[in-house]
C-alpha cells in the first residue's frame, strides 16, 4: 500500500508542479501578484505597484493570454533577476521606448506582437 501512495504522490508531483525551465503562466504569477499590497522603488527613484487583482486581469482585454507574453524577462524565476530572450526588434523598441516607459519597457515594446500599429 505505501509503495502505490508513493508512486502517486510522484505522478502529482511530477504532473502538478511546472518544469523548472518552464515559463510560468497566469495563474502562477497572479498567485503572488494578487495577495502583494506593496511597492517597489526601482534603482531610478520610480515606484512600481506589485498587486495585479485577479478577477479584473482575467476580465480583461488581455485576460487570456499569460503574463510572460509580454513580460518577456521575467519567464523562469520570479524571485531572481530576469533572464527572459527577448526579440531583438521588441528589444531596439523597448531601448527607444525605456525613455518614457518606466516600468518595464520591454512589455510595452511587445504590444506589437499583436497591435502592428
Amino acid at each position: 500500500m505505501g509503495k502505490w501512495l508513493i508512486t502517486i504522490f510522484l505522478l502529482l508531483t511530477l504532473y502538478v508542479l511546472p518544469a523548472a525551465d518552464a515559463a510560468p503562466d497566469a495563474a502562477s504569477c497572479l498567485t503572488c501578484h494578487g495577495a502583494m499590497q506593496d511597492t517597489v522603488e526601482k534603482g531610478d527613484g520610480v515606484k512600481v505597484n506589485l498587486n495585479v487583482d485577479p478577477d479584473r486581469f482575467s476580465k480583461s482585454v488581455h485576460g487570456s493570454f499569460d503574463c510572460v507574453n509580454c513580460h518577456m524577462k521575467y519567464t523562469k524565476h520570479p524571485d531572481k533577476p530576469p533572464t527572459g530572450t527577448i526579440d531583438k526588434s521588441i528589444q531596439d523598441l523597448a531601448n527607444a521606448l525605456a525613455v518614457k516607459s518606466k516600468v518595464d519597457p520591454v512589455a510595452q515594446a511587445a504590444c506589437v506582437q499583436c497591435h502592428g500599429d
